[in-house]
């Protein structure tokens, strides 16, 4: 890791990437290269769920698979956000995990390992609610584990991101925009709620004789009646802070069953 020194000038890009609304790609390149790693995000996280990210190029399109996924269930959601809640600043894989446990991880070993990654530096700039953004150095594995020092280098991050944080939230509404395309294109119908629960957009029509669900001006109704309680009360905790994630299964007409996952 280098010293605070030679952060300072990846810090400049990322205020002119913030002011200018643009270059965000590149700001993150410089600010990767400067920290010592191979890629940075910055994190959109609702329920402590990755939503929309912004990264450096070479890990772009390794985030995309994520984001649509195609890799193994990441566990540092949650274990790297509990560690937030009681520790500030930077926090590494050993922070969350011991050796044996990182061995085993799906995550760490099917999805990292294979792009020549291994190791984190994670720190949480803002939390409003159930959403948060964060920020992810990655670097390769033949480096090895982020150490103290390199957190306390880290640290000099944060009071510039939280400056950049709110520039930010705008690219992180478009990316979760070209999210909602990709599900679409998926052939998974998607409605989009606001926080009130009421329904602002659909995308994509369900198969089947009329599908499990119908959009009737801000109301969402399933076409079996008993089930519009499950239905509502699942919007509900979605949408109401503190948000959950909700799974429920609801019949077509026709009889057909479909998992639904609101959040």
């Amino acid at each position: 890791m280098t010293g605070v020194g030679t952060l300072q000038p990846s810090v400049e890009k990322l205020y002119d990437a913030a002011l200018l609304g643009d270059g965000w790609g590149n700001a993150l390149e410089t600010l990767s290269r400067a920290g010592g790693s191979r890629g940075v995000m910055l994190m959109h996280n609702r329920n402590r769920k990755l939503l929309a990210s912004i990264a450096n190029d070479e890990i772009r399109e390794p985030v995309a698979e994520y984001l649509a996924g195609n890799v193994p269930p990441n566990s540092r959601q949650t274990r790297v956000s509990f560690t937030h809640d009681i520790k500030p600043g930077f926090v590494t894989d050993y922070d969350d995990y011991d050796a044996p446990e990182i061995a085993r991880d799906p995550f760490y070993q099917e999805y990292l390992r294979p792009l020549g990654l291994g190791w984190h530096a994670n720190a949480r700039v803002k939390i409003t609610g159930g959403d948060e953004v964060a920020i992810s150095f990655k670097r390769e594995l033949k480096a090895g584990p982020y150490d103290d020092a390199d957190k306390r280098t880290l640290n000099f991050l944060l009071p510039h991101l939280r400056v950049i944080t709110r520039p930010a939230e705008s690219v992180f509404d478009a990316e979760t925009r070209g999210m909602v395309r990709a599900l679409h294109q998926r052939g998974r119908p998607v409605i989009e709620f606001d926080a009130g629960g009421l329904a602002r957009r659909q995308h994509g029509i369900f198969d089947g004789s009329r599908g499990p669900l119908t959009v009737l001006g801000p109301r969402v109704i399933s076409a079996e009646p008993t089930e519009q309680s499950q239905l509502e009360a699942a919007i509900f905790g979605a949408t109401r802070f503190p948000r959950r994630p909700v799974s429920l299964l609801l019949n077509d007409l026709a009889g057909n069953r479909y998992g639904s996952c609101p959040w």
